[in-house]
């Protein structure tokens, strides 16, 4: 390619509201952080799923195929619940999910992100990919 040499509209893609399509037979639960499986939705927690984001509105895929819906999500810096096995000292290192609502510091768990603060609310966790 060669250097512009007249204007261009330049594509852009926000990259903190993502839509996917939900694997069938899930529920993703509004405020729930969602994973992705074989380019699927599905709920955080589940084996080998990626952490992508927070749920934005709850789907209900549970009589549908996969790929017949979708989920917006978003990436960004969320107050999750924790297993109680999170402290202040592991601020600044990877926390994984046990649920899509609760993190752990169990490393078996898919990854959810990494711990920003922990208070009396539960732990701040940077998910998205």
């Amino acid at each position: 390619m060669t250097a512009l040499t007249a204007p261009r509209n330049t594509l852009k893609k926000l990259g903190d509201i993502q839509g996917y399509p939900v694997k069938g037979g899930v529920i993703l639960y509004q405020g729930g952080i969602a994973g992705v499986e074989a380019g699927l939705a599905v709920p955080g927690g589940t084996a080998d799923s990626v952490s992508v984001g927070r749920v934005e509105q709850t789907v209900d895929a549970t009589n549908a195929v996969d790929g017949e819906l979708n989920v917006t999500v978003e990436a960004g810096i969320f107050q999750l619940a924790s297993d109680g096995s999170i402290v202040a000292a592991n601020i600044g290192v990877p926390a994984y999910l046990a649920d899509d609502q609760t993190v752990t510091s169990t490393s078996t768990q898919p990854l959810a992100g990494n711990i920003l603060a922990v208070d009396a609310g539960g732990v701040w966790v940077r998910i998205g990919i």
